[in-house]
């Protein structure tokens, strides 16, 4: 990968039920920015995609991950 990146994935379908069957399809995406810079304006414009809520930051082998969760 050539950082900076953005990796996402889908991570679970919620919804609530009706006549045993799921009433509607709510989709979270799981999306990380990897950056190798600490500081960067990225995480400002993922959060102002509606929906777009940040989860948690982690750094792993001198990489910052940021992830969001995202409701589509």
């Amino acid at each position: 990968m050539v950082y900076p990146c953005i990796v996402y994935e889908l991570d679970r379908i919620d919804g609530p039920n009706a006549d045993d069957l799921l009433y509607l399809k709510n989709r979270r995406y799981t999306i990380k920015y990897i950056s190798r810079d600490p500081d960067n304006d990225m995480i400002d414009k993922l959060l102002d995609i509606p929906y777009c809520m940040f989860d948690r930051r982690y750094v792993a082998e001198n990489l910052y991950h940021d992830c969001f969760d995202l409701y589509y």
